[in-house]
């Protein structure tokens, strides 16, 4: 279940970051009508998925944390989760992306573009807050450099992830007229986003598989092998 939750958070960042950064970076002129209001969408469902999903992943770590079923929630005292890292970037992640969902909103109802770009930032600032509670702070080793090098790792594989959304379901069935620009486009951007994907990559590879049979051997280096290919 915490698999298929942490997946699904990826995604739903994936939607809105990478939505955001293709509206802005690819095709910042003037949409068709259906496909903005389908843009908005996309952006819209991952920054309302962020939280939602946000919460969910919270609560399972929160379960196996204080070890209390899921039904004593409503009872439990989660105050001590507070002080540790992922109560701390739940919490930010979740107002920081409740200010990304409002910024889009007004967006799309005031037709202004331009509140796009503090969404964006905002988005990939609060991303941060997977890296800063995660593997790369606390694991033996960490230092701020495999937080930086998680960080540009996870923003990305979203901006990717989220920019072939967008051009497969926005541009390619619903603005065809741009079809050849912003598939011109976004390949230059993704050549750079694959490249800081694989160096940060291969940097955190490094810092966790210390020996080359650590490749084939432990279940993250045959993770990392299905991914390099």
């Amino acid at each position: 279940t915490e698999h298929l939750v942490r997946w699904l958070y990826f995604l739903a960042l994936a939607l809105v970051a990478g939505g955001l950064a293709f509206r802005l970076l690819i095709v910042p002129g003037t949409l068709p009508p259906r496909a903005a209001q389908r843009f908005y969408r996309i952006a819209g469902v991952g920054a309302v998925g962020v939280i939602g999903v946000g919460i969910a992943a919270f609560l399972l770590r929160a379960q196996d944390a204080l070890q209390l079923p899921f039904g004593y929630f409503l009872y439990g005292d989660l105050s001590p989760l507070a002080k540790l890292r992922f109560g701390l970037a739940f919490m930010a992640m979740t107002l920081g992306f409740a200010l990304v969902s409002a910024l889009l909103f007004l967006a799309w109802l005031t037709d202004r573009r331009v509140l796009l770009w503090p969404a964006f930032l905002v988005a990939l600032g609060f991303a941060s807050g997977l890296s800063l509670s995660g593997h790369s702070a606390v694991d033996s080793g960490s230092s701020w450099l495999s937080v930086l090098a998680d960080w540009l790792h996870l923003c990305a594989a979203a901006l990717w992830v989220g920019g072939l959304v967008q051009l497969a379901f926005v541009v390619w069935p619903l603005a065809p007229e741009l079809r050849r620009a912003a598939f011109l486009r976004f390949s230059k951007l993704a050549t750079v986003l694959i490249a800081v994907l694989l160096s940060a990559g291969i940097y955190l590879s490094v810092l966790r598989l210390p020996r080359v049979a650590d490749l084939w051997s432990a279940g993250y280096g045959q993770v990392l092998l299905v991914k390099l290919g």
